[in-house]
Protein backbone atom coordinates (compact mmCIF):
# COMPACT_ATOMS: atom_id res chain seq x y z
CA UNK A 1 0.00 0.00 0.00
CA UNK A 2 2.70 2.87 1.00
CA UNK A 3 4.62 1.77 -2.53
CA UNK A 4 1.42 2.70 -4.10
CA UNK A 5 0.97 5.71 -2.28
CA UNK A 6 4.58 6.97 -3.07
CA UNK A 7 4.38 5.33 -6.77
CA UNK A 8 1.27 8.06 -7.44
CA UNK A 9 3.08 10.90 -5.57
CA UNK A 10 6.42 10.50 -7.63
CA UNK A 11 4.52 9.89 -10.75
CA UNK A 12 2.51 13.44 -10.18
CA UNK A 13 5.88 15.20 -9.53
CA UNK A 14 7.35 13.69 -12.28
CA UNK A 15 4.23 14.38 -14.75
CA UNK A 16 4.69 17.96 -13.38
CA UNK A 17 8.21 18.31 -14.77
CA UNK A 18 7.89 16.26 -17.95
CA UNK A 19 4.87 18.16 -18.72
CA UNK A 20 3.02 17.28 -21.98
CA UNK A 21 5.09 14.46 -22.65
CA UNK A 22 4.14 12.63 -20.21
CA UNK A 23 0.96 11.34 -21.90
CA UNK A 24 3.07 9.80 -25.01
CA UNK A 25 5.22 7.71 -22.59
CA UNK A 26 4.18 4.36 -22.28
CA UNK A 27 3.27 2.42 -19.09
CA UNK A 28 6.84 0.87 -18.18
CA UNK A 29 8.28 4.14 -19.05
CA UNK A 30 6.10 6.57 -17.15
CA UNK A 31 6.65 3.92 -13.89
CA UNK A 32 10.21 4.02 -14.42
CA UNK A 33 10.58 8.28 -14.86
CA UNK A 34 7.74 8.18 -11.79
CA UNK A 35 10.44 6.49 -9.84
CA UNK A 36 13.83 8.36 -11.08
CA UNK A 37 12.05 12.44 -11.18
CA UNK A 38 9.94 11.86 -9.03
CA UNK A 39 11.86 11.40 -5.72
CA UNK A 40 13.77 14.19 -6.15
CA UNK A 41 11.15 16.36 -7.38
CA UNK A 42 9.99 15.59 -4.48
CA UNK A 43 12.26 16.39 -2.14
CA UNK A 44 12.57 20.33 -4.51
CA UNK A 45 9.23 20.72 -3.21
CA UNK A 46 9.85 19.60 0.53
CA UNK A 47 13.01 21.62 0.62
CA UNK A 48 11.03 24.72 -0.34
CA UNK A 49 8.83 24.73 2.56
CA UNK A 50 8.86 27.19 4.89
CA UNK A 51 9.52 25.70 8.33
CA UNK A 52 6.85 28.29 9.80
CA UNK A 53 3.99 27.43 8.20
CA UNK A 54 4.68 23.81 8.53
CA UNK A 55 4.99 23.96 12.19
CA UNK A 56 1.53 25.77 11.68
CA UNK A 57 0.18 22.68 10.23
CA UNK A 58 1.55 20.66 12.54
CA UNK A 59 -0.21 22.31 15.58
CA UNK A 60 -3.47 22.50 13.54
CA UNK A 61 -3.27 18.70 12.62
CA UNK A 62 -2.58 17.76 16.32
CA UNK A 63 -5.64 19.94 17.34
CA UNK A 64 -7.62 17.80 15.06
CA UNK A 65 -6.43 14.74 16.35
CA UNK A 66 -7.05 15.78 19.88
CA UNK A 67 -10.56 17.18 19.21
CA UNK A 68 -11.37 13.82 17.30
CA UNK A 69 -10.19 11.74 20.78
CA UNK A 70 -11.94 14.43 22.97
CA UNK A 71 -15.36 13.81 20.64
CA UNK A 72 -14.39 9.76 21.30
CA UNK A 73 -13.81 10.12 24.16
CA UNK A 74 -17.39 11.50 24.82
CA UNK A 75 -19.39 9.24 22.81
CA UNK A 76 -17.61 6.44 24.94
CA UNK A 77 -18.79 7.71 27.92
CA UNK A 78 -22.66 8.21 27.10
CA UNK A 79 -22.52 4.37 26.46
CA UNK A 80 -21.46 4.27 29.79
CA UNK A 81 -17.62 3.43 28.75
CA UNK A 82 -15.51 6.33 31.15
CA UNK A 83 -11.92 5.92 29.91
CA UNK A 84 -8.66 7.61 30.17
CA UNK A 85 -7.70 9.83 27.83
CA UNK A 86 -4.79 7.97 26.81
CA UNK A 87 -6.92 5.23 26.27
CA UNK A 88 -8.96 7.24 24.40
CA UNK A 89 -6.34 7.88 21.72
CA UNK A 90 -4.92 4.54 21.53
CA UNK A 91 -8.31 3.39 20.15
CA UNK A 92 -8.95 6.12 18.25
Amino acid sequence: MVAWILHVIFAGEAELQLGEGWGALSFAEQALKSWTIGPVGLWKTISGVNIAWLLVSFVFMGATIFIGVIRWQTVLAVQGLHLSLGRTAGIS
